[in-house]
């Protein structure tokens, strides 16, 4: 363990043995926590840059900053760089996020990746308070980081606003989305939960079903949702009087009787859970027709409407259990004028 007052760290488990810290600061005043190069001097790593790699780390917070965090790399002093990653941050949970950000970032607010030293550094003047482990640079040929930050996301610039009258989700290279799934054993420690949740996918482009079972065979207590997941969109153009549209047809509500919860996604922070309907009002073995208002799936806050990467996130109500739910959706598609 090392404390420095403002700032303290003490060892952990995460994929190994003490291999991840927890981190807490106190807000006294400013402090620091950095990996660095043993002798301060630069190195050149010029070579992350041109594969354009990303700089991640896994985190699971436990209290968010109370003041500006920065992520920072440095170079031989004073040469440095830094972006505010607080909007990036996920929620307060038990669960464990990945951060990726691309070098190119920093390069473009003034790192000299010839001479640096510094590969990673978080700073605040704030309280705050989470675990961390796995810090790593990722050349983009090892993962695409399709999933990680821009720099226009940093840089605090939004993306260009959708702007397509119907935008099918599916077969569109606006999106080209596919079809994820998170599960966890939430009574134990949030690991997943291998195979409660089973997807089949049929059809092409827009006429692509997607079939999802829910295992028999799991704790009432391991939860799963079904994501479309794609590039991220700016949906403004549809807060107005836009919905988020798609088809439903439930086979067996099993003992879930709150039944279907939807909502939408960002890459690291996501809408509320959105009710559509319990078995009494969309009755199992028939198609029903479903569409939400953009405005009631609560996207506003941390301008999340800008940045929706999940535009379908689906679920059996998480406070029921889930097992044995069985049901299909297509037509998945997001309108800027429901009342067309």
């Amino acid at each position: 363990m090392t404390d420095q007052g403002s700032v303290s760290t003490s060892p952990i488990n995460y994929e190994g043995q003490y291999d991840a810290v927890t981190v807490t600061f106190t807000g006294d005043s400013a402090a620091q926590i950095y990996t660095q190069y043993h002798d301060d001097l630069g190195q050149d790593s010029y070579s992350y840059l041109n594969a354009e790699s990303t700089l991640q780390f896994d985190i699971k917070m436990r209290q968010l900053p109370t003041e500006s965090m920065m992520l920072s790399q440095h170079c031989i002093h004073p040469c440095l760089a830094e972006v505010k990653i607080n909007d990036f941050l996920p929620a307060v949970s038990s669960e464990w996020s990945t951060l990726k950000v691309p070098l190119a970032c920093f390069a473009e607010n003034g790192m000299d990746y010839q001479n640096m030293n510094t590969a990673f550094l978080l700073f605040t003047g704030g309280e705050a308070q989470f675990d961390l482990g796995n810090v790593r640079i990722v050349p983009k040929s090892v993962d695409a980081a399709d999933d990680g930050l821009t720099c226009a996301q940093l840089a605090g610039v939004a993306e260009p606003a959708l702007d397509e009258a119907v935008s099918n989700v599916f077969g569109s290279e606006t999106w080209n989305a596919e079809v994820t799934t998170w599960t966890a054993q939430t009574a134990g420690d949030w690991s997943p939960s291998e195979g409660l949740v089973t997807t089949t996918v049929s059809g092409e482009g827009v006429a692509t079903e997607v079939n999802v079972v829910y295992s028999t065979d799991k704790p009432d207590t391991d939860k799963g949702i079904v994501f479309i997941e794609g590039d991220s969109q700016n949906l403004s153009n549809y807060l107005a009087a836009g919905a988020l549209q798609f088809d439903l047809y439930v086979t067996d509500y099993a003992a879930n009787t709150d039944g279907m919860v939807v909502k939408m996604e960002g890459a690291t922070t996501a809408g509320p859970d959105y009710f559509i309907g319990s078995a009494s009002e969309l009755p199992a073995g028939q198609w029903h027709s479903i569409s939400v208002p953009i405005a009631d799936l609560g996207l506003t806050e941390s301008n999340l409407i800008e940045d929706i990467a999940k535009p379908l996130a689906i679920l059996p109500a998480w406070a029921n259990p889930q097992g044995g739910v069985e049901f299909t959706f297509k037509n998945v598609r997001v309108v800027q004028d429901a009342s067309l």
